[in-house]
């Protein structure tokens, strides 16, 4: 058995097997786990397993406590900011990894993650920014300014230099044209689920959408890393308590919404590891089967040059206007962005700004990924 075998056994079953443990070493169990992402989960079934050597338990309980007072307090944070957008009347979702911790996991500490996502409806944009900015005091990070580049905003909190809490703030769900209107917010926010164990107000997609979200995620924003257990435990987790009516929503909403064959892909590819129980008819669903011969999204499947993905989101654009403002933005972002990112305190021409940051991306275009 490999090192990936057993780990995702580790996470399926919930048990250790102390022998294969020592035949792989643990130091490249490990180091396994780091990679796939899922060290908390794997360290807190390794510390409760009275199989495993006292001196084992002992190392991976202090793994798991770890990770368990760092959720602790970005948890904390994060129920403040949940109450302070709410009192300002902003729907909010917390979504993603953020919201599967406090509502698949038995613990939110469980589900590794470096910051909260949440979505909001676009025009809420500013009056949320104040809310993190001036009330809560987060620090926003950089990023492009574009209408049609610009999908999310980061901000951090942090106290004595330490960081407490990093938000990523949504106002569309992916940032690839072709993924970004899958699912809109507000019908999202029509058939989302309150999240009590985070707090009164929070609320989190059905699971319906959250298991599309996932789907989707681990393709649009991490094909380099998408064969990480963290992503495909997540499918997991909501594959597996689908009702048959909310299964067949979910072949209905992918296949409307042309994210069918990433979809199945991402099922496929987590049942292989984790015996993820999907039923037979949607694996077999003939729209699922064919959906990667005229499905946009399903190019993300393959390995391929940024440069042809940053033209299928140009074309993805219905107006010719829109894809000339997405190219202009990806090229020429606006000014304040280039002095604050390429340099800072320098007077440099905005022209040389401009030509450097062209040259040097050019590689990382025509480089597949």
């Amino acid at each position: 058995m490999d090192v990936d075998h057993f780990l995702a056994g580790v996470l399926r079953t919930g048990t250790v097997d102390p022998a294969t443990l020592t035949l792989l070493t643990d130091e490249a169990v490990h180091r396994a786990a780091c990679e796939h992402d899922v060290l908390p989960l794997f360290a807190d079934r390794v510390a409760a397993s009275a199989a495993v050597s006292p001196d084992l338990r002992a190392r991976y309980r202090i793994e798991a406590q770890m990770a368990a007072a760092a959720d602790l307090a970005a948890e904390r944070a994060l129920r403040s900011l949940l109450a302070a957008l709410f009192q300002r009347g902003i729907d909010t979702l917390v979504i993603k990894g953020s919201h599967l911790a406090y509502t698949h996991y038995a613990r939110p500490d469980l589900r590794a993650r470096v910051d909260t996502d949440l979505l909001i409806a676009r025009d809420a944009r500013e009056a949320a920014d104040d809310v993190l900015t001036r009330e809560l005091r987060y620090e926003a990070g950089s990023k492009l300014s574009g209408e049609l580049t610009a999908t999310q905003q980061a901000y951090v909190m942090t106290s004595q230099g330490r960081v407490v809490h990093m938000v990523d703030l949504h106002w569309r769900l992916a940032s690839p044209q072709v993924f970004a209107h899958a699912l809109s917010f507000h019908e999202m926010l029509a058939e989302s689920v309150p999240i009590p164990a985070l707090a009164a107000s929070a609320r989190g997609p059905c699971d319906v959408h959250a298991l599309i979200i996932a789907c989707m995620h681990r393709v649009a924003h991490h094909h380099d890393e998408a064969d990480r257990f963290k992503w495909l435990y997540d499918i997991h987790l909501l594959a597996s308590r689908l009702t048959d009516a909310e299964w067949e929503h979910f072949t209905t909403l992918a296949t409307e919404r042309g994210i069918a064959a990433v979809c199945r892909e991402g099922l496929e590819r987590t049942a292989r590891w984790f015996e993820t129980p999907i039923p037979a008819w949607v694996r077999h669903d003939r729209r699922f089967v064919d959906a990667g011969q005229h499905e946009e999204t399903a190019a993300f499947l393959r390995v391929r040059p940024r440069v042809r993905e940053e033209l299928d989101h140009i074309r993805a654009l219905p107006r010719w206007r829109d894809r000339a403002r997405l190219a202009r933005e990806h090229l020429w972002p606006s000014a304040s962005y280039m002095r604050r990112i390429y340099a800072p305190g320098s007077h440099l021409p905005l022209t040389v700004l401009y030509v450097w940051r062209i040259v040097r991306g050019a590689a990382a275009w025509v480089r597949p990924r």
